[in-house]
């Protein structure tokens, strides 16, 4: 059965949530950077496909291959620092 947590515990709590989510905040915002660059480059290559008569067609494997040069997955099961 759940116990009530001392004011000094409810704080020690917050303070690791925050810590979380600032963490979380700082690597998303780097994302976003990093995921501009890319979609405007996929998306100008794409558009001068369709001006020419084509859909540029993706490599089989490719998003396997992008996948797996973005995300170790043993880095992301076991929690990257």
């Amino acid at each position: 059965m759940p116990r009530r947590k001392t004011p000094e515990e409810m704080e020690i709590g917050e303070r690791i949530r925050l810590a979380r989510t600032l963490v979380r905040f700082k690597h998303s915002r780097a994302a976003n950077y990093e995921l501009n660059d890319l979609l405007a480059d996929m998306t100008d290559d794409h558009a001068l496909e369709l001006q020419t008569g084509g859909l540029k067609q993706l490599a089989e494997g490719t998003l396997e291959g992008l996948i797996k040069d973005v995300a170790d997955t043993a880095d992301v099961n076991r929690g990257v620092e």
